[in-house]
C-alpha cells in the first residue's frame, strides 16, 4: 500500500532475485506462494522476492500470505513453509475534480477547455468536466474558452474515490479599460484610463514565417528569449511559439514542456523578470504555432520586454529560427546569471520564432518591429488571437521592414453598451474595494493620508443583451504615492523649512532623495532650480502677494543679462533689461581663483525679506540664489539687480575674467522667463588710482617703441603722434577702454603706412577729463 514496510526474517533477500536453477534436487528453493485471504493467487511458484496484487478496492482490509516453496519427493508434493502474514489495506494515491461549467444565466456552456498541469477535459454540451489523477494538495483548475473570461480556481485534492466538486462561472470577455496612470496630489490620487477598444492589438514578431534552423538549450538552466522594442506603451496578451523536434533535418530533440517568462527593462535598460508562468506550456505538436495566453495581461512600458522559454530539461525541444530574415539584437540566450548575449554573437544567427501579441498605445514605430496582424476594435477574447495563415508576410531589404498590418475583422454582432466604470483599490493581498463610479475616463480619488502607496485598477460595466450588466476584466494595476507639493521634510506641510530646503538642493548643499526630488520638482521639468522655489513661496502666501500687488504681467516677454564690471567700485553688476517682473534668479559664476576673489552678493536694493545665499561650489565655482521669501517681486536699481564684490589678486599686466552660467529667471508663478545673455563674462584686472601717460621705451628708437599709459576709469581715450610743426602723423588709438593699463607699439609709421623719416615727435593722451604730452627720438 505504500504505508508500511515489514522484515520477516534474518535472511538477506534482493528485490527480483530470481532462482534460475533447472536441475532440482529435493529440498531446493524453488520459490513463493502468495495468498489473498488464505487464498493461493498465483499458479506458479514466484521466483522475485516482491510481488504485486491488483484488483483490490482501496480503503477495505485483506490478509496477505507468503509460504516457501521447496522441491518435494519424487512423485510427490512439495515442500511448503509455515505462511507469514500481514493485514492491510490498499489506499487512494490520486485525487479527481469535477464540475459543472455554466455562463451567467446558468445555461451549461460546451467547448470550455479545463485544465491542471498536464490533464485536461473539454465539456461537451451538458458542461460537464472531469479530471483524474490528480496528485494530493493544492491544484490550480484552469477554465478557458473562446470569448469568455478566463477563471482559475485553487482546489484542494483529495485522495479519495469521489472527485472534488468546483464550478465554474464563465462570463463573456468584455472589452476592458487600459492604459490606467496615475498621479499623485495632496491626499489625492488623479486617475485617468483609455476607454476599452480604443488599443488596436498587435502580433509583433522579427521571423518571416519560415524557418530554416533549430535550437534547444541542452540545459533546464538556459534560456532562449526575443527581445521586443515597440516604443509604446501597452499590454502583452499572448506569447506564440514554433517548436520542432528535428535537428539538420533529423528527429532528435525531445518535446518537453517549456517555461515560459516575461522581462521588462529596468531603470538600468536590464531585464527584470516579471513573470513566470505556473503552467508549462506543453509541446503537443512541432512545427505550427502554440499559443499561450497568460492568466492576466502584462503591463509594458516604452523601453521594451523580453519573451522567453526556460527548458525543463536538456533534451528538448528545438526552437525554429529564421535565419534568412535574420535581424540582429532581438535573439537572445541567457546562460541562468540574467546575462543575456545575442545569437549573432555568439555565432549561430537567426530569429528564434516567437511572437507577442500585445494591446498597444500607439503604433509601433516603423522599422523596429514586424507587425503581421492588427487586431482591432478592442475586443480581447482568445478566439480574435489565432493565426491568420492567409496574412502576407513583409519582405527584408537592408534590415528594413515595411509594414502593412492586416486589420482583423471580428464576427460578433452583440450589441452591447458601456455604461459606466467602476474604480476599485486594491491592497496588499490583491483584494479590491470600490472606491468611485464614474462615466468618465478619469477621477479624483480622496485618501486619508499623504506618503502612503495606493493601488487602483478599473473595470468597465456593460449593458448586454444576453447576460444583463456585467463587469469586464480589470485593467492594469496603477500605484501613487500621493504627496504634499513643496513638502521636503514630508510632515504633509510646505513652509519656510522647505524653501530653504530646496535651496541647499539647488546650491548642492545636500542630494535631494527621490521622494524629495518629486515633492519640490513643482514644475516637474526633471529639474530642481529658483522656479520651483517661487512656486513653493506661492503656496506659502496662497499667490496673495501676486494678486494684490497690481502688476501688469506680459509673460512671454524676453530678458537681456549683462554681467559687467563696475572698476570704480570693484563690484561686478548682474543687469536685467526686462518688462516681466522677476521673483527669483539662480547662477553660477566661473573665475580662476589664484587671480579673482569673490565676496558675497549684495542687492542692488534692499528689501526686507530679500535673501541671497551664496555657496563656493568648488574653487573657482559660486552659485547664487536671489529669492523673496514674502513673494515679492524683487526691485532692480537702474536695471541692476546684485551687485558682486570683488578683488583682484594678480600683476598689473595680468588680466582675467569671471562667467556667469546657468541662469535660470522666475517669473510669475515659478513660470520661467526666456532671457539672452549680452555678455556672459567681465573682464577683471588691476585699475590704476589715475590717468598716466608714460616715457616711451626704448628712446631713441628704431623700428619700434612702446608707449605705457593708465586709465583709472572708463573713458574715450586717444593716442597720437605729432611731428615738430605739429601735424597729425599716427593715430595709435582712438576707442572707448575699461580702466586698466595698456601698452601700444609704434613701428614708426604714419596713418598710410609709409615709414616717418629721423627725428623729435611728440605724442599725446587725451580724454574728457585728462590730457598730457610727451617726446621722443625717432633714428634711423
Amino acid at each position: 500500500s505504500g504505508r508500511n514496510s515489514y522484515s520477516y526474517d534474518n535472511t538477506v533477500k534482493f528485490v527480483d532475485q530470481s532462482v534460475n536453477d533447472n536441475v532440482r534436487t529435493e529440498y531446493d528453493f524453488l520459490g513463493y506462494n502468495v495468498f489473498l485471504d488464505n487464498e493461493v493467487i498465483n499458479v506458479d511458484p514466484i521466483t522475485s522476492a516482491t510481488y504485486t496484487v491488483v484488483g483490490l478496492n482501496n480503503e477495505l482490509s485483506y490478509l496477505f500470505g507468503v509460504t516457501a516453496i521447496y522441491e518435494g519427493p519424487d512423485g510427490g508434493d512439495n515442500y511448503q513453509s509455515v505462511m507469514i502474514t500481514t493485514e492491510d489495506s490498499p489506499i487512494y494515491l490520486f485525487g479527481d475534480v469535477g464540475g459543472t461549467i455554466v455562463d451567467p444565466n446558468g445555461d451549461p456552456l460546451d467547448s470550455v477547455v479545463v485544465t491542471s498541469g498536464s490533464i485536461s477535459d473539454t465539456t461537451s454540451t451538458d458542461g460537464v468536466f472531469l479530471l483524474m489523477g490528480l496528485l494530493p494538495g493544492s491544484q490550480s483548475i484552469r477554465a478557458q474558452k473562446a470569448g469568455f473570461y478566463t477563471e482559475i480556481a485553487d482546489v484542494t485534492i483529495i485522495a479519495q474515490a469521489d472527485p472534488i466538486v468546483q464550478d465554474f462561472v464563465l462570463s463573456p470577455d468584455m472589452p476592458r479599460p487600459v492604459g490606467l496612470s496615475t498621479i499623485a496630489g495632496d491626499e489625492m490620487i488623479h486617475l485617468s484610463w483609455l476607454t476599452p477598444g480604443s488599443m488596436d492589438i498587435y502580433e509583433l514578431s522579427y521571423d518571416d514565417g519560415e524557418y530554416e534552423l533549430s535550437i534547444t538549450g541542452g540545459s533546464d538552466q538556459i534560456e532562449l528569449g526575443v527581445y521586443f522594442d515597440p516604443n509604446v506603451s501597452g499590454e502583452i496578451l499572448q506569447g506564440r511559439f514554433m517548436f520542432t523536434d528535428l535537428f539538420d533535418g533529423n528527429p532528435t530533440f525531445s518535446t518537453d514542456p517549456v517555461e515560459v517568462r516575461v522581462y521588462k527593462m529596468d531603470q538600468d535598460g536590464l531585464p527584470e523578470l516579471v513573470f513566470i508562468g505556473e503552467d508549462l506550456l506543453e509541446v503537443s505538436d512541432v512545427e505550427v504555432w502554440l499559443d499561450y495566453d497568460f492568466p492576466e495581461p502584462i503591463e509594458i512600458d516604452e523601453t521594451g520586454f523580453i519573451l522567453s522559454v526556460r527548458f525543463t530539461t536538456g533534451s528538448g525541444p528545438g526552437i525554429c529560427r529564421d535565419e534568412n530574415g535574420y535581424i540582429y539584437g532581438h535573439s537572445f540566450v541567457n546562460f541562468g546569471d540574467n546575462y543575456w548575449l545575442e545569437t549573432g554573437d555568439l555565432g549561430f544567427p537567426g530569429n528564434y520564432m516567437m511572437r507577442a501579441v500585445a494591446s498597444l498605445e500607439g503604433e509601433p514605430e516603423e522599422g523596429r518591429e514586424r507587425h503581421l496582424t492588427v487586431l482591432s476594435g478592442g475586443n480581447q477574447n482568445s478566439y480574435i488571437l489565432e493565426h491568420d495563415e492567409n496574412a502576407s508576410y513583409f519582405e527584408y531589404q537592408e534590415q528594413y521592414i515595411t509594414i502593412s498590418p492586416t486589420p482583423y475583422n471580428s464576427t460578433s454582432n452583440r450589441e452591447d453598451v458601456l455604461t459606466e466604470y467602476k474604480v476599485y483599490q486594491v491592497d496588499n493581498n490583491a483584494n479590491t474595494t470600490l472606491v468611485a463610479t464614474t462615466t468618465d475616463t478619469f477621477t479624483t480619488v480622496t485618501v486619508a493620508e499623504n506618503y502612503i502607496e495606493y493601488c487602483y485598477n478599473v473595470r468597465a460595466v456593460w449593458n448586454t443583451d444576453s447576460y444583463g450588466t456585467l463587469e469586464s476584466r480589470a485593467s492594469n494595476v496603477s500605484c501613487a504615492v500621493p504627496f504634499t507639493f513643496g513638502d521636503a521634510d514630508f510632515d504633509s506641510d510646505a513652509d519656510i523649512q522647505d524653501v530653504l530646503s530646496v535651496v541647499d538642493y539647488i546650491l548642492e548643499e545636500e542630494i535631494p532623495t527621490e521622494d524629495q526630488f518629486r515633492n519640490v520638482d513643482l514644475n516637474m521639468d526633471e529639474e530642481i532650480n529658483i522656479a520651483d522655489v517661487v512656486m513653493i513661496v506661492d503656496i506659502l502666501f496662497g499667490g496673495n502677494s501676486r494678486v494684490t500687488s497690481n502688476h501688469n504681467y506680459q509673460s512671454g516677454d524676453i530678458a537681456f543679462l549683462d554681467i559687467k564690471n563696475d572698476y570704480q567700485n570693484s563690484e561686478l553688476l548682474i543687469d536685467i533689461d526686462n518688462i516681466d517682473p522677476i521673483f527669483g534668479m539662480q547662477f553660477l559664476l566661473e573665475y580662476d581663483p589664484n587671480m579673482v576673489s569673490i565676496r558675497s552678493p549684495i542687492p542692488s536694493i534692499n528689501q526686507e525679506n530679500l535673501v541671497v545665499i551664496n555657496r563656493n561650489k568648488k574653487e573657482g565655482e559660486m552659485l547664487v540664489v536671489l529669492i523673496d521669501m514674502s513673494g515679492e517681486t524683487i526691485q532692480k536699481k537702474h536695471n541692476t539687480i546684485l551687485r558682486i564684490p570683488i578683488e583682484f589678486n594678480g600683476h598689473k599686466e595680468e588680466n582675467s575674467q569671471v562667467k556667469i552660467e546657468d541662469i535660470k529667471l522666475a517669473g510669475f508663478k515659478g513660470e520661467l522667463i526666456n532671457f539672452v545673455v549680452r555678455t556672459n563674462s567681465s573682464d577683471i584686472k588691476m585699475t590704476p588710482n589715475s590717468f598716466s601717460l608714460k616715457q616711451n621705451y626704448p628712446n631713441p628708437f628704431n623700428p619700434t617703441t612702446k608707449i605705457n599709459y593708465e586709465i583709472p576709469q572708463s573713458a574715450f581715450v586717444e593716442l597720437v603722434v605729432f611731428n615738430l610743426i605739429g601735424q597729425k602723423v599716427k593715430v595709435l588709438n582712438s576707442t572707448f577702454q575699461q580702466p586698466g593699463y595698456y601698452s601700444i607699439i609704434w613701428d614708426g609709421k604714419n596713418d598710410n603706412g609709409v615709414s616717418v623719416p629721423s627725428g623729435v615727435y611728440f605724442y599725446t593722451i587725451s580724454s574728457k577729463s585728462f590730457q598730457k604730452t610727451k617726446k621722443m627720438l625717432y633714428l634711423k
